[in-house]
């Protein structure tokens, strides 16, 4: 029976595994549409076979981390909180995984004058993520600082904020085009398929700044 201590060590440890396992999600994902935009399908599918591969692990971490924070680890308060950060962390492994299946078994095509901004908006997202990244290894620090952790939610928030520019100024040149409606409308979901990935980093961003809030109360 791991002691009261012990599983909290055993958690942390644990969470940092599921934080850099999405973060090898993300960046796996927008190397497989990258490749796939090139027009290698090869490395496009050994790509997403990683992404289900690490996002499978991720599940599992999640799974196990739940299971020490249920059977006593940390407060009540603070366990309830760290679930939700991970389970959030998590939808972002899951919305990375969803964008590299949408591009390759839908076999989108994104015209020629659109490629370099699309592989620009799934390099943003990884960034993002990053950003994030740091804000929750703030987070679960044994003195994490709650202004150190605003700076990089702060950064986070920013860069989210830069990508949703970015997707409006490509969808209305999209639908300016001479494309037809079901192409227009098919490269316009790929794209929200890339930006729900900075959408759910900049929820998660703000789930942190709460928690760590909490728990200096």
């Amino acid at each position: 029976m791991l002691t009261f201590r012990k599983k909290e060590k055993r958690v942390a440890e644990l969470v940092y595994e599921h934080i850099d396992k999405t973060e090898q999600c993300v960046r796996l994902a927008a190397k497989a549409v990258r490749k796939h935009l090139a027009g290698d399908s090869e490395a496009a599918n050994q790509a997403a076979r990683e992404v289900g591969h690490a996002e499978a692990q991720a599940d599992e971490l999640r799974r196990e981390i739940g299971d020490l924070l249920f059977s006593g680890a940390y407060l009540p308060l603070v366990r309830s909180d760290i679930f939700r950060v991970v389970e959030s962390v998590d939808e972002i492994a899951n919305a990375a995984e969803s964008c590299c299946r949408f591009f390759l078994n839908e076999r989108v095509r994104i015209p020629s004058d659109y490629v370099d901004e699309v592989i620009h908006m799934m390099g943003e997202s990884v960034q993002t993520f990053r950003e994030l990244q740091k804000a929750l290894k703030r987070y679960f620090k044994p003195k994490g600082s709650i202004d150190s952790i605003r700076d990089h939610v702060k950064k986070v928030g920013e860069m989210e904020s830069l990508i949703d520019e970015h997707e409006q100024a490509l969808t209305r040149r999209l639908f300016k085009s001479d494309l037809d409606m079901g192409h227009k409308v098919h490269v316009r979901q790929a794209i929200r398929r890339i930006v729900r990935i900075s959408d759910r980093a900049e929820e998660t961003a703000d789930q942190v700044v709460l928690a760590g809030m909490r728990s200096i109360l």
